[in-house]
């Protein structure tokens, strides 16, 4: 047996991609409609599988490889899937949904990579096929578990993923749990200077400077990260694949997508899929070389949200698919109303409402000037123009209420319904990497932005709460601790509303209902300017207030909280010096942009310098909302409730709550209030309490308590 003592490999042959087209042409027993299979392998070709590269397709070869992996430190791991439904159309946006959420799909193969004291300079790598439908020579799930399913729990033997979550869920799908905590080099490389690591692709340092110049961060894609740091040709297998698709896809008249993954001859599939784990195997210490301490310990929260997340996205939100049936008649019937009112307004019927170039041609010859444009010098019509021009123009009003309109029907009501699963729940994907200041996005659908009218469509299991718990103007506590602004710390120590108190601040007092409301309002929008560098312009268009008003608004904001204004304008300045800020958890965000004095009055220069102050608020909200998940998470393992977290949408969680651990939420309420960081802050934090039987919109404040008539049916 060779070094590795698995598989024996076959005999290595240069890897040429012409053989992919080559070997398309040859005979096998193909059908041309849009379920062609690739014939099995009794009628197929065999590809050379390059070394290092090695397949396992029956029981003694698995075995064989189990025994090994036992013995390595680190064992890299990774899924090649395919959506669990099979009818979708592949050109359509449901089979992209499903095939970028883990939960629902399935594994058609596992790659691994490990490195041991007898095995070769260049490690062991392996794919294991399970689904492929041009194949006979592959094991079954139910010969796997056995094997491979003590292996993933093995505590002592470290388990290496690139984007972990996403593997975590289609092994589950399988019935595969993984222990310890898994290593992930995505959500490390998500907290580096990917600058500092050594570049294969562009060795040049003036044009990795220039880069730098140009990117906060580079791509954190596996192949992207291998093709820069790594000395590989990270395109050489997909590319073989690529072709194979293409030349059958030809040959019988389809699609490329229609010769899904699974479809591929699975020796053309194992270097392909065993060097996505080679390279992360690789990339691991790599990264590690640039951890600093404050980056490791911020790594370890990522990791220990990993499963967390991953659980909250495989049970999935429950829907009330009525709901979204019957909005999407009224959304439909108050489209076509709002329609008719931009085509009276307009004078005209011979353009479409959501086409930006055509209204802005409406536009002009209605003499409705654009001042703003687009990168490329276009007329802008985003959200905010609108609303700007809606101020004084009846047409710009019309538009902007039937973009309402669409944008419920469409993104919500028709994205939902097409989204959800057998048993009416929605799968979104959280991601902890998505966004610079760490904080936490999601997409599929996007749950950060839903309104509010479309909360009641989220309703809990049958018998059971909804409750809600979220952090009361964290970003406003946190910018009064770093500026130390004696009438922000004043207001949050006395339980003040601090809008109403900022409105009383910079306007005066009033008696007046209407005005003391019109005046919160606008001292909403300027608290709110602090975290988000929000100009006259922006608060204008949320406050209906004339430009040179809030203008002057902000002026007098600023002369109120003058401590507030000077430590802004400290970060800008420290920020020069560095090229980076940090937040309170030590996360860095880099924007070397600010080390070069010519750029200064560039829009990219000053968009720096508002991303630097917001990054230390929003961030620090962001790593602290982190740990909270994590330790909250805890709380109800250690308690062994069957209370969950359902949902995160910026500052606030969602839990599913049997009857009977409703006195539980005071305890996940207290834990929010206590990060680590609290003892640190001058200001208290407060995590306000709210619950529903009903649905996530019909909401009531305060700690539920013991309710009649809850039967515990469980989600």
């Amino acid at each position: 047996m060779e070094p590795g003592g698995v598989v024996q490999p076959c005999r290595t042959a240069p890897f040429f991609v012409a053989l992919a087209l080559a070997l398309a042409n040859r005979t096998g027993r193909m059908t041309a409609d849009l379920g062609a299979q690739l014939a099995l392998d009794d009628h197929m070709p065999l590809w050379d599988i390059p070394a290092p590269y090695r397949k396992v397709t029956t029981l003694p070869e698995l075995e064989q490889l189990v025994a090994r992996m036992s013995r390595a430190e680190r064992v890299a791991i990774d899924t090649e899937t395919r959506p669990r439904r099979r009818d979708l159309p592949a050109d359509g946006r449901a089979r992209r949904y499903h095939s970028l959420t883990a939960s629902l799909n399935q594994a058609i193969g596992l790659s691994f990579s490990f490195r041991l004291p007898d095995s070769p300079p260049e490690g062991e790598h392996y794919y294991l096929p399970l689904r492929h439908t041009a194949s006979t020579k592959q094991l079954g799930i139910a010969q796997l578990r056995p094997v491979l399913g003590p292996f993933l729990l093995d505590e002592r033997i470290a388990k290496v993923f690139h984007h972990a979550k996403f593997d975590l869920n289609v092994l589950r799908t399988d019935g595969f749990d993984v222990r310890p905590l898994p290593e992930d080099t995505l959500m490390l490389a998500s907290l580096l200077d990917l600058y500092q690591l050594p570049r294969v692709d562009a060795p040049d340092p003036a044009s990795v400077r220039a880069e730098r110049y140009r990117k906060e961060r580079p791509s954190l894609g596996l192949k992207d990260l291998a093709r820069r740091h790594l000395d590989v040709d990270a395109d050489l297998h997909a590319k073989a694949i690529r072709d194979f698709r293409e030349g059958h896809a030809r040959r019988y008249k389809l699609r490329r997508a229609d010769v899904t993954y699974d479809s591929v001859p699975v020796d053309l599939m194992v270097p392909y899929a065993a060097s996505d784990t080679r390279w992360t195997l690789e990339l691991l210490p790599l990264l590690e070389s640039i951890t600093d301490n404050a980056a490791s310990r911020l790594y370890q929260t990522e990791r220990a949200l990993i499963p967390i997340l991953a659980d909250m996205e495989y049970r999935g939100a429950r829907v009330d698919r009525g709901f979204l049936e019957r909005a999407g008649k009224e959304y439909e019937v108050e489209l076509a109303t709002a329609r008719e009112a931009v085509y009276a307004a307009a004078g005209r019927r011979d353009f479409d409402v959501l086409s930006n170039p055509q209204i802005a041609e409406v536009f002009a010859e209605a003499g409705i000037p654009i001042e703003a444009r687009t990168a490329g010098g276009k007329p802008s019509l985003t959200k905010s123009t609108l609303q700007l021009l809606a101020r004084k123009h009846a047409l710009a009003r019309a538009v902007l209420e039937y973009r309402r309109i669409a944008k419920l029907k469409g993104t919500y009501v028709d994205s939902l319904l097409a989204k959800l699963d057998a048993d009416d729940h929605v799968h979104c994907s959280f991601k902890a990497h998505g966004t610079r200041t760490g904080r936490l996005s999601s997409d599929g659908p996007n749950l950060q932005n839903i309104p509010a009218a479309m909360r009641a469509a989220f309703i809990p299991p049958d018998g059971w709460l909804m409750v809600m718990v979220d952090y009361s103007q964290i970003e406003l506590r946190l910018a009064a601790h770093y500026s130390r602004d004696p009438v922000m710390l004043d207001a949050f120590h006395r339980g003040d509303d601090i809008h109403t108190r900022t409105a009383i601040e910079v306007f005066g007092a009033t008696d007046d209902p209407e005005e003391a409301k019109r005046r919160r309002k606008i001292a909403k929008n300027l608290n709110f300017a602090i975290c988000y560098g929000a100009g006259p312009d922006k608060i204008a268009a949320m406050s209906g207030e004339p430009v040179e008003a809030c203008r002057d608004h902000l002026d007098r904001f600023y002369r109120v909280f003058g401590r507030l204004a000077q430590w802004k304008r400290e970060v800008v300045l420290r920020a020069r010096a560095r090229g980076w800020v940090e937040n309170l958890y030590g996360r860095k965000r880099w924007l070397p942009i600010l080390l070069d004095a010519s750029q200064r009055k560039t829009k990219e220069y000053l968009k720096a310098e508002r991303v630097a102050v917001n990054t230390l608020i929003q961030g620090s909200a962001a790593d602290m909302f982190k740990e909270t998940i994590v330790n909250v998470a805890g709380l109800l393992e250690a308690r062994r409730a069957r209370t969950r977290i359902v949902l995160n949408v910026h500052d606030e969680l969602v839990f599913y709550v049997p009857p009977e651990e409703v006195e539980l939420v005071a305890e996940v309420q207290q834990t929010m209030e206590r990060p680590s960081i609290a003892t640190r802050l001058l200001v208290p934090l407060v995590a306000d309490v709210s619950h529903s039987q009903a649905s996530w919109k019909d909401k009531s404040p305060g700690l539920p308590t013991m309710l009649d008539g809850l039967v515990s049916a469980g989600p």
